[in-house]
């Protein structure tokens, strides 16, 4: 069950129940990027028991946005990193772990280029491999493919359905684009802060197999 507040007494989106399948893609149209308001408090109730999501989203879930959100005159490794300085993780392992989800969307060679210089594509893939760092549960991907050009749209879309066919991630994918969604298993159609319409893609499209993903 999840609940989404603006502030103290304005709700974004109503109780709503998804039984979330793991190891599955959900698209879900229109939400309005509700998981990422400004001073929004988003709990989860876990087994009767109210969790502000700030305590586990570390841990537990990985984002990637459609603006990047990357520290721009920072490298690729270091914007990679980030998630770890507040994990549990040792720092003695930070580098290693940056370094293996930097080479996992294909950017071994840029590994020590400051973000501001990439192109629109490679930063998207350094955002997931930031989000990939910790090995969440799930991912949530922003509209993804908002901010690029078709070429560059459709490479991040196929990484992302490649890390959910090859890898087992759980991705839960917010977009206004049909076409995208159909790289899901199924579509969850939102209304006024509640579930619509839950459908599987009935003819999901899937990536050509020469996608960069190790």
């Amino acid at each position: 069950m999840v609940s989404a507040w603006a502030n103290e007494n304005h709700l974004v989106l109503g109780q709503v129940k998804v039984e979330e399948k793991s190891n599955e893609i959900t698209a879900i149209p229109k939400l309005l990027e509700v998981l990422y308001l400004t001073n929004c408090i988003v709990t989860i109730d876990a087994m009767g028991y109210q969790v502000e999501i700030a305590k586990i989203r570390n841990s537990k879930m990985g984002f990637v946005f459609q603006a990047f959100n990357l520290l721009p005159h920072e490298t690729v490794l270091q914007n990679v990193k980030l998630p770890l300085i507040y994990s549990d993780k040792p720092e003695s392992e930070w580098d290693k772990l940056a370094e293996e989800a930097v080479i996992s969307v294909g950017l071994a060679h840029r590994m020590h280029h400051r973000a501001v210089q990439l192109s629109g594509g490679e930063k998207q893939r350094v955002a997931i491999a930031r989000a990939l760092v910790n090995s969440p549960d799930v991912i949530f991907a922003d509209e993804p493919t908002g901010n690029l050009d078709s070429k560059s749209g459709q490479a991040i879309i196929e990484i992302i359905q490649k890390l959910n066919t090859e890898k087992g991630h759980t991705i839960i994918l917010i977009t206004h684009e049909t076409y995208t969604a159909e790289y899901a298993q199924r579509i969850i159609r939102l209304l006024d802060g509640q579930i619509e319409s839950d459908e599987p893609v009935k003819n999901r499209k899937t990536v050509s197999s020469d996608v960069f993903i190790k």
